[in-house]
């Protein structure tokens, strides 16, 4: 049984030969191609973009994470304290001598 794709009539070439586009088809393609680029180009920023978010914390982590900024809050509280304390004139405690 013969190929169906090749001819052996005395025209081979059932196309025929290329053919140049005009300038409003060329503008057409031009234009198309450009929004699949443009499409292509923001699918892949917002891929990226997702992929690359960090993941939420939960759990162990999350309470670590707590108790880090429990302890800072912590910290800059008795710093401020401290500040407040040292600005304050000084007070004899008793059984402490004053300062000279």
């Amino acid at each position: 049984m013969p190929d169906q794709n090749h001819q052996t009539g005395p025209d081979p070439d059932p196309i025929g030969e290329p053919l140049a586009l005009s300038p409003e088809e060329t503008q057409k393609l031009h234009s198309r191609m450009g929004a699949l680029a443009s499409l292509a180009a923001v699918g892949g920023v917002l891929t990226f973009g997702l992929l690359a978010a960090p993941t939420r914390t939960s759990g162990a982590s999350r309470s670590a994470k707590l108790k880090w900024l429990e302890r800072q809050e912590e910290i800059r509280k008795a710093v401020a304290s401290e500040a407040t304390d040292s600005k304050t004139p000084a007070v004899n405690k008793p059984g402490q001598s004053s300062p000279s």
